[in-house]
């Protein structure tokens, strides 16, 4: 008879031979794990841990100067501090915060909510503000004993040493926007980065911008900086040098003092840009550091307009200095000639419309040479009914208004031109009248200042229109010549000489002896053509 219960022996002998199969099984899970880990994937792993353990920090490049035509510094570099907080190093932060608030002016809330953002990296610092002055530097030095955790950084900014000056053609920097960074051209710029958004900054980035270095460095697992591997020095951007002179736009700038519209002085056989202004106008300054809300609501919505630049982007009626156009159209056309008379009695009347002259009284009779010196308006709405609308727009388009002038820096305004279309039933068509108005340069004829500018240079320099340009060559830092622009002849208008050479002398005695007398300078020939737009009023 068996024993009821077996041995011990007996009964432990299949639950050991369970437990060494269990435990062979994971011991050979566990190798195969090892295996794939290392062998498989040990590369990548490796690279990974490497990545983890080197950080990059990008060391921002300086932008290149923009000088004058003489080599007058226009827009600089200046260094400026930004504040960092590395999160574990700020032992009592209740009053580092309420320190810190009143020296960066700060709300103690917003501070703090910043630092607690960085709670999951201790180690890393956060930015707390970006660009500082030497006084909030100066007090921040002073008290670091009472701020421990908190750093300064260097970078240099944007600086426009003369404020507003020449600010709508310089443009100006600030950080990639959101809607930049989604299109497909600012794919190679990350978020925070600073480029030109306007004028030269903008157009010639690429050649101001430089290239950025960087600081490699260790940290542990914790983020903490263990020590710099490598240091890639940044390569400053290339200097600009433009064609105006500094002298010239100071000139201009003061004499327009308090005023609104546009001044550019051009060198009418080159076609370079000697002045530009435009008012009212901004600080670029304001921009080369982080721009607070509401201070870009103020520009944006300020009714004045001051990021326009007025000179190329506005559009006006050209008044009186249209009378020029319809005048070289007469001559061309064999509808008028040097002792063409009208008898202006101060106003002319056509139909049912009465059209007033803006001398009451009018000027009695006058040829074409003295209605270009008094700007007759009764001369020329007679004048322009006699040449008519057609040649009178083809010759405005050949010196190049109705068109963009070609500046090349942001979009330019294309003025208008009539288009004079035969009266349709139920439609009022083109008539006489209208013809009258835009022959002293009003109704459907606008142009910007530089169109208008371009044109009296053709008339100036015997007919060639020239591209205006603003920048005569990029360089390097060392003085190396990248790009080098010269004058650029568009076209030559197809006018004889002899007609350009009696508008230049009626533009003489516009001066001389009419309307423009207040541009007189003594001892030097000055030509010019006053212009005066009616505008309606509220």
């Amino acid at each position: 008879m068996e024993p009821l219960f077996p041995p011990p022996a007996q009964a432990i002998t299949p639950r050991i031979r369970t437990a060494v199969l269990c435990v062979g099984i994971a011991l050979l899970v566990l190798l195969l794990r090892l295996w794939y880990l290392q062998i498989l994937e040990g590369d990548r792993y490796f690279a990974l841990s490497v990545n983890n353990r080197l950080r990059v920090r990008p060391v921002e490049a300086p932008r290149g100067f923009i000088l004058d035509r003489h080599g007058e510094i226009l827009v600089e570099n200046r260094p400026t501090f930004d504040v960092y907080a590395t999160p574990e190093d700020v032992t009592n932060p209740r009053e580092v915060v309420a320190t810190l608030a009143g020296i960066l002016r700060i709300s103690p809330q917003e501070l703090e909510a910043r630092i607690l953002e960085g709670r999951e990296r201790p180690y890393q610092p956060v930015l707390l503000r970006k660009g500082h002055d030497e006084g909030m530097v100066v007090s921040i030095e002073e008290r670091k004993l009472e701020l421990p955790g908190i750093s300064l950084r260097v970078r240099p900014i944007r600086a426009y040493p003369s404020g507003g000056t020449a600010a709508n053609l310089l443009g100006y920097v600030s950080e990639v926007n959101q809607a930049q960074l989604a299109r497909e051209e600012y794919q190679d710029f990350r978020p925070g980065e600073n480029i030109g958004q306007a004028g030269v900054e903008q157009r010639f980035d690429a050649f101001i911008r430089g290239i950025d270095g960087g600081e490699q460095v260790e940290v542990d697992a914790r983020g903490r900086v263990l020590r710099l591997v490598n240091r890639i020095e940044p390569r400053s951007g290339s200097n600009i040098y433009l064609t105006i002179d500094n002298r010239i736009q100071e000139a201009a700038e003061a004499a327009f003092a308090g005023k609104k519209g546009a001044v550019i002085a051009m060198n009418p056989t080159t076609g370079e840009i000697l002045a530009m202004v435009s008012r009212p106008s901004y600080d670029p300054n304001l921009f080369a550091q982080r721009l607070s809300g509401e201070d870009w609501q103020r520009i944006v919505n300020d009714s004045s307009h001051p990021l326009q630049n007025r000179a190329f982007q506005a559009q006006y009626p050209p008044g009186s200095v249209f009378k020029l156009i319809v005048a070289i159209a007469g001559l061309e056309s064999g509808a008028l000639t040097p002792e063409t008379r009208f008898y202006d009695s101060g106003s002319f009347t056509l139909g049912n419309a009465r059209f007033d002259d803006w001398k009451k009284g009018g000027h009695g009779w006058l040829d074409l040479r003295g209605a270009i010196v008094n700007s007759c308006n009764v001369y020329f709405y007679q004048a322009g009914l006699r040449v008519g609308i057609e040649e009178i727009v083809r010759i405005a388009r050949a010196f190049g208004l109705g068109d963009a002038p070609g500046l090349g820096l942001g979009d330019e305004a294309k003025g208008h031109l009539p288009n004079p279309q035969p009266r349709r039933r139920g439609q009022p068509g083109w008539s006489a009248g209208n013809t009258v108005v835009a022959s002293v340069g009003q109704g459907p004829v606008v142009a910007s200042p530089m169109q208008l500018l371009t044109m009296v240079s053709a008339i100036a320099n015997g007919g060639t229109i020239h591209r205006p340009w603003v920048v005569r060559k990029v360089a390097s830092l060392s003085g190396e010549i990248l790009e080098q622009y010269e004058p650029e002849a568009v076209r030559h208008v197809p006018v004889r000489p002899e007609t350009l050479a009696f508008i230049r002398q009626a533009m003489l005695g516009v001066v001389n002896e009419g309307t423009g007398a207040r541009a007189r300078v003594p001892g030097i020939p000055i030509g010019g053509k006053t212009g005066t737009a009616q505008v309606v009023r509220k």
